[in-house]
């Protein structure tokens, strides 16, 4: 609902141009709303769809992991992948978020997603947050299905400082270090394939420009089972081209006022 808001006053702010058209940087609300349409869109137009997870996002303690689950998801589909989440009510084994397969290759990799577990929008104190990747992608490890397995971790740090280019630089040689240890104190090869790590620091950005998606992928020296690199590539590719919003996502005008009214309105 927050980022409705956030989308309807940027929108009452805009004036149009010689040629009729509203444009503009985008805020991070606008940019965290109209992604989260996206991979909605993405999941439901390829049969990917889960009924529970709106209300899982209409749980303010729940959002932020269901949220981070369909981006994992939405980038699967997006590099060409088929998605089939695990049957939960199953208590006989740990389950993954879901299963993701190539079908032209006959190839399935487990995927599992974890994100940075912090309340509410609040920034922390400059200079003393740290991403913690060792943790979550240790967490995410445990699972161990017994297959290629991807794993999504979100850092989920404070956007940037406006104009601070260097700060993508800096979280990336941060997280380097952490993958080295964790690779360092691995009893064996590990059990991912590859480990994608996001900062998608619109998410917490407000008003404020939507700043760039921190993205790192660490594809280990040694894993369990061999994977085509191309299929890891697509996967990259995906995540990293998460905010390219068709143009005709909205379709119809009145799909257009909709979101351009404010939060709680009806047509």
């Amino acid at each position: 609902m927050a980022w409705r808001w956030g989308h309807y006053e940027a929108a009452k702010k805009l004036v149009p141009g010689p040629d009729g058209l509203l444009v503009s940087i985008p805020t991070g609300d606008e940019a965290a709303l109209l992604t989260l349409a996206n991979d909605l869109f993405v999941l439901r137009h390829n049969g990917a769809f889960q009924d529970d997870i709106l209300d899982r996002l209409r749980h303010r303690d729940q959002f932020a992991g269901a949220r981070y689950e369909l981006f994992a998801a939405s980038t699967c589909v997006r590099a060409g992948l088929t998605v089939r989440h695990e049957d939960e009510r199953d208590r006989s084994r740990r389950h993954v978020e879901f299963i993701a397969t190539d079908a032209n290759l006959g190839l399935q990799l487990a995927v599992e997603a974890k994100q940075r577990q912090r309340k509410g929008r609040r920034r922390a104190v400059p200079g003393t947050d740290r991403p913690d990747v060792t943790t979550l992608v240790n967490k995410a490890l445990e699972k161990r299905p017994g297959m290629p397995m991807v794993v999504f971790v979100d850092v989920d740090m404070d956007p940037p400082p406006v104009g601070d280019a260097a700060w993508i630089s800096r979280l990336e040689t941060e997280i380097r270090k952490e993958m080295a240890r964790v690779e360092a104190n691995a009893k064996g090869p590990l059990a991912a394939n590859m480990v994608v790590v996001t900062s998608i620091a619109y998410w917490r950005a407000g008003a404020l420009p939507a700043p760039a998606t921190m993205f790192y992928s660490h594809v280990p020296t040694q894993d369990q089972f061999p994977v085509s690199d191309a299929v890891l590539c697509r996967l990259c590719e995906a995540a990293a081209k998460h905010r390219n919003i068709p143009n005709d996502l909205l379709g119809t005008a009145q799909q257009v006022e909709f979101v351009n009214q404010p939060p709680g309105s009806t047509s």
